[in-house]
């Protein structure tokens, strides 16, 4: 699943972590947790579009029903999300350990880095996960040899984006069918 590397800037990473899927009547839905850090992950896309680097978006994400074969991210490949995201976007799977742990997130994202590394210039890793999560996921990527990636929580991204834009919070709150403000979903 290597992403394609036809472009002529260097390379950055931006990879969501994902947080479970939903099954309902047979059919796999991502958790909100999922969707947002995988919005979060689309802004900061965005926002490293307009510099001297191409952001790819790259999540490593669990199989969380083994009765079924489609995984977090496959999921969120439907998401209104995935709609916003003009980049190309890779989801990683491993059949054999479903990704069901961070720590098998991390090993899957570093083995693809280092694939990328000899093939293309690379510029880095930008992390995106919720503050709560922040500790485990920092200690995870040093264990799995990516200590330089950088780790953004979807916190502060959606915190700045409802800060910067007014509409945002009526686009958020629609493209996650949340019925709540931002402040409460924290």
């Amino acid at each position: 699943n290597l992403p394609d590397l036809s472009f002529t800037q260097p390379l950055h990473v931006v990879a969501p972590i994902s947080y479970s899927a939903n099954l309902v009547r047979g059919e796999i839905f991502p958790s909100r947790l999922s969707s947002v850090a995988l919005h979060a992950a689309a802004i900061l896309a965005r926002d490293l579009s307009f510099s001297d680097v191409t952001p790819k978006i790259v999540t490593a994400t669990e199989q969380s029903w083994s009765q079924h074969p489609v995984t977090t991210g496959e999921a969120l490949r439907q998401h209104p999300v995935a709609d916003e995201i003009d980049d190309y976007f890779t989801v990683l799977r491993n059949d054999r350990n479903r990704l069901i742990h961070t720590q098998l997130q991390t090993d899957a994202l570093a083995d693809l880095m280092g694939r990328i590394a000899f093939e293309t210039d690379l510029d880095g890793m930008t992390v995106t996960c919720f503050n709560f999560h922040r500790p485990r996921v920092r200690e995870a990527l040093d264990r799995s040899g990516l200590d330089q990636a950088e780790v953004i929580t979807v916190d502060s991204v959606i915190n700045r984006e409802h800060e910067e834009d007014p509409d945002f919070a009526d686009h958020f709150k629609a493209m996650h069918d949340l019925s709540v403000d931002w402040e409460i979903v924290k």
